[in-house]
């Protein structure tokens, strides 16, 4: 009941979220056949929810077996189609155990033909790499596959790449990898199960790889995530469509990566010197690389769009100024520590109080003004929020431009010299 009733809401919140959504390898699936979608986990419960909107078949997934064990939650998580399953950590032996049951449940799903998601990754950390995998997928794929021997199991690898997962207006890259076929791995399987569940872990984990943006040492992550900030601003996306079918952002981002990867370390000091005396330099001036973008110019159309669109911009903010920043409180603030949870919190809290915000103007709306003006007023506030996001990204233009406006000659050329050098080397 509740999970066709939160979909359509959830698609809505996770639009307004993220900028642009990028989903490409959607013909790697097979919806004839059982499939366990594999996917690295980022995120608290984000990747889990885009998955479950934009694909056209309703999800099952794998959850942590703890959160199950009060009547409440086990009945909210199984109306969500979530299956238990137990860590050792969260558990004990006692609760692993349960796990033949668990398998036992998704193998009859897949033998239905449903998808079932599994976070292969096991635990939530927002980092540009692939961590160790977790041995679960693997057991329950082959569990299941030995179960239904009849069944073609397919186990999808997911690859889940956030610009930033915490910022509100950013954008995700997902792509469906090949299958790998759980059939071919049985035998194996039969022989020496530690050895088959260490196999079918390093082919997904291999797969994986291939799908998400890597940047393999620690040390460069703040520089490379500044090379990918640039080509982002060079490869600037129109704000419409929201969701683009394609996989040329992802692949160019794991192009940058890899070439950061794979400098010899003599070069890549020298390169990391240059990106951070860049960063140092456009900070210094209060200049953002945006501003400097050659297709960040500011014409005489964006400029009559501001002037003539700040009233409607106005009410849009009257509108949905209180539930954006209530849920901004909320999931930014002390309340939710890790990093990893407060979009994810954010983005739960927003789509409650917009929900009780709804409720609350339809009972008075339908008692003051009647149903027609109400339903139009629904209307209205919704083309208003539209409205609000489009001219939000014209006012960051606008602030972008006058950014260089007091640069001198010399500073400007300065910077687009470092700038030019650097996007000429990588290929930004």
């Amino acid at each position: 009941m509740l999970y066709p009733i939160t979909r359509p809401l959830a698609k809505i919140a996770l639009s307004v979220f993220f900028r642009k959504l990028y989903l490409s390898g959607l013909e790697n699936i097979d919806w004839e056949k059982p499939v366990i979608l594999a996917a690295n986990h980022p995120t608290a419960f984000i990747e889990p929810c885009i998955l479950a909107c934009w694909l056209p078949k309703p999800l099952h997934f794998m959850v942590r077996g703890d959160f199950f064990l009060k009547p409440l939650s086990n009945w909210i998580l199984r109306d969500y189609n979530m299956i238990p399953f137990f860590r050792m950590e969260d558990a004990g032996v006692a609760g692993v155990k349960e796990n033949y049951k668990s398998v036992e449940e998704t193998a009859a799903v897949l033998r239905s033909h449903h998808p079932v998601l599994i976070l292969a990754e096991g635990h939530t950390v927002h980092e540009k790499r692939l961590r160790p995998l977790m041995k679960g997928t693997g057991r329950v794929a082959l569990g299941a596959q030995e179960q239904y021997p009849d069944l073609d199991i397919q186990l999808v690898p997911v690859g889940v790449n956030y610009t930033y997962a915490d910022r509100f207006r950013s954008e995700v890259m997902i792509h469906f990898g090949a299958p790998i076929r759980v059939r071919d791995f049985v035998p194996a399987y039969q022989a020496n199960p530690a050895n088959a569940l260490r196999d079918i872990t390093e082919a997904l984990r291999g797969e994986l790889e291939k799908h998400i943006v890597i940047i393999r040492e620690k040390a460069d992550e703040r520089w490379t995530d500044q090379l990918l900030i640039q080509y982002r601003n060079n490869e600037a996306a129109p704000f419409a469509p929201h969701t683009v079918f394609q996989a040329g952002r992802l692949e160019s981002e794991k192009r940058i990566t890899a070439q950061v990867n794979n400098l010899p370390e003599t070069e890549k000091a020298n390169w990391k010197a240059r990106v951070e005396n860049y960063s140092s330099a456009l900070k210094r001036l209060g200049v953002s690389d945006r501003a400097l973008s050659e297709k960040n110019g500011f014409s005489v159309g964006p400029a009559i769009a501001l002037i003539f669109g700040a009233p409607l911009f106005l009410l849009s903010l009257l509108i949905h100024f209180l539930p954006l920043w209530l849920a901004g409180r909320i999931g930014y603030g002390k309340l939710v520590p890790r990093y990893e949870f407060k979009a994810s919190v954010a983005l739960v809290a927003g789509m409650v109080l917009y929900i009780l915000l709804a409720l609350l103007l339809l009972v008075l709306g339908v008692l003051l003004l009647g149903w027609a003006m109400t339903a139009l007023l629904f209307v209205l506030a919704g083309v208003s929020g539209w409205f609000g996001l489009w001219y939000k990204s014209l006012l960051d233009r606008a602030k972008a431009w006058l950014q260089t406006r007091w640069l001198s000659p010399q500073e400007s050329a300065e910077l687009q010299k470092q700038r030019t050098e650097i996007g000429d080397f990588f290929h930004l």
